[in-house]
């Protein structure tokens, strides 16, 4: 199956201040740090990757591990949120279990890796959407533009690992969020030239590989 239709974000995401409800609450400024504004928050998509490369070469007992520690990182996020994160993660968690078990008995294909991996990538998306658009109404726009970065890696990440003609309708949903934030943020002078033009050319190359 090629056509991969991305449908966890289209339905949470409709339109500027209608992203569903999901309120991060961190268990110390540490944590947050830690898992959702530093690179670490890319592990999942990091195993991800790596098992998808494996099982093409048909090393299963690698994919299979690779998949279990990208169910292990995201379980570290999935304990930062609060119950809307946790069933969105918890939900790409458990279709990662089921990918484990099919490849730990070579009873798996490629196009459902890739299927349930790009879930994952876009459920994390999800989260940092979602945390950036709350550190921007707090004020704190140097974690939001943080969070941003690391969105727009997720939704990268995924569309990288997508087959080739695969309708991404839910990464361009996400993609026009974070273009509507960013640009929100740069209008009202809290990001530098720099910091968003930076931004602003990732999202432009997101937008044309989604054309």
């Amino acid at each position: 199956m090629k056509s991969i239709i991305i449908v966890i974000l289209a339905i949470c995401v409709v339109g500027l201040g209608t992203i569903v409800t999901l309120t991060f609450v961190p268990k110390s400024d540490n944590d947050t740090e830690k898992f959702f504004l530093s690179n670490w928050a890319l592990s999942p998509d990091n195993h991800l990757t790596l098992a998808s490369s494996d099982l093409q070469k048909t090393s299963y007992e690698a994919s299979a591990y690779e998949i279990n520690k990208a169910i292990k990182e995201m379980k570290s996020i999935e304990s930062l949120t609060d119950p809307e994160g946790i069933k969105l993660i918890e939900k790409a968690i458990e279709h990662l279990v089921k990918i484990e078990e099919e490849i730990k008995i070579r009873n798996i294909d490629a196009d459902r890796l890739e299927e349930v991996s790009i879930e994952s990538l876009n459920t994390l998306a999800l989260v940092h959407l979602k945390l950036s658009d709350e550190l921007a109404n707090r004020g704190d726009h140097k974690k939001a533009m943080k969070s941003i970065r690391i969105a727009i890696q997720h939704l990268q990440n995924a569309v990288d690992m997508a087959s080739l003609g695969s309708q991404r309708v839910g990464e361009k949903l996400v993609i026009d969020e974070l273009k509507v934030l960013l640009d929100s943020l740069e209008s009202n002078g809290h990001l530098d030239e720099k910091d968003y033009t930076i931004s602003a050319n990732d999202l432009v190359k997101l937008i044309k590989n989604n054309e």
